[in-house]
């Protein structure tokens, strides 16, 4: 399957899905002030790599490879008792 993404500044690649496997994912906590805790965390579903027409990797100037990252976002909020 060939998709595009296309940068910030304007520029449209042709991406690449990659497989890969999660080394950690892990939630951040916070704290409202009414004391309900929120916890956050960022699930990654696709990661994709921008690609030339022989399949070779693309870079931006700085040398990293272009990725694009599909995920969903999961939400829970505990209210604190009495609330």
């Amino acid at each position: 399957m060939s998709d595009r993404i296309q940068t910030p500044d304007g520029k449209s690649y042709e991406v690449q899905t990659v497989d890969f496997s999660t080394v950690r994912e892990e939630w951040n906590e916070y704290r409202l002030e009414d004391g309900t805790r929120v916890r956050f965390k960022a699930v990654v579903q696709r990661i994709a790599v921008a690609v030339d027409d022989e399949g070779n990797r693309q870079r931006m100037e700085d040398g990293q490879v272009i990725v694009a990252v599909a995920s969903h976002n999961l939400v829970v909020a505990t209210s604190p008792e009495g609330h």
